[in-house]
């Protein structure tokens, strides 16, 4: 089942679930295979950070609210 072969992938089984999706893998090579292509597209995620992060925090200046009453 896709779903549990993505969810494999990801991590997400319990240890019951992905115990019983390895045996599966042993003794269906299409499904091994199938894991095969999928792990071929999954990226690493990037790792991103800003070199001065302290620059983007910004302090917001208090504001006062105005209301306008609309006179019909």
């Amino acid at each position: 089942e896709e779903s549990t072969l993505l969810s494999y992938l990801d991590n997400e089984l319990d240890a019951k679930a992905t115990t019983a999706f390895e045996q599966a893998l042993q003794q269906q090579p299409t499904l091994a295979a199938t894991l095969a292509l999928y792990q071929q597209t999954k990226l690493t995620p990037e790792h991103i950070a800003c070199p001065n992060k302290e620059a983007l925090l910004q302090e917001e200046k208090e504001r006062r609210v105005v209301y306008f009453r609309w006179w019909q």
